[in-house]
């Protein structure tokens, strides 16, 4: 018999309720999300890229100097994954939320990008 605590941290996949309890962060969680999700942008456009380290190397670590409608337009598309793994995350998706996915995936990528 198994205790549902004695689960891996790789099958225990972070909630809604475990990021609004500050138990994970919100990178944490996006990045979790990310996973469920299969959103990466590895293979994003080099420039793309480094325009999201740029921003992140000038302290804008939201990625707020790309306009919204950019990120809003890569939203396009996420709902059906992004849907399900919300839901086995314990949320449900927003466009706030999608949006939040997407820059994180972003940010991991740029990071990625320079092999740190």
């Amino acid at each position: 018999m198994t205790h549902k605590d004695d689960r891996t941290k790789e099958q225990k996949k972070p909630t809604r309720e475990d990021y609004m309890s500050r138990r994970v962060t919100h990178t944490q969680y996006y990045q979790a999300l990310c996973k469920t999700a299969g959103v990466s942008y590895k293979n994003a456009k080099p420039k793309f890229l480094d325009r999201v380290w740029k921003c992140m190397q000038e302290g804008d670590e939201h990625l707020n100097r790309i306009p919204l409608a950019n990120w809003d337009s890569r939203t396009i598309g996420l709902l059906p994954s992004a849907y399900e793994a919300f839901r086995l995350h314990g949320d449900i998706p927003s466009q706030a939320g999608l949006v939040c996915l997407i820059k994180q995936a972003a940010r991991d990528a740029a990071i990625a990008s320079r092999g740190e």
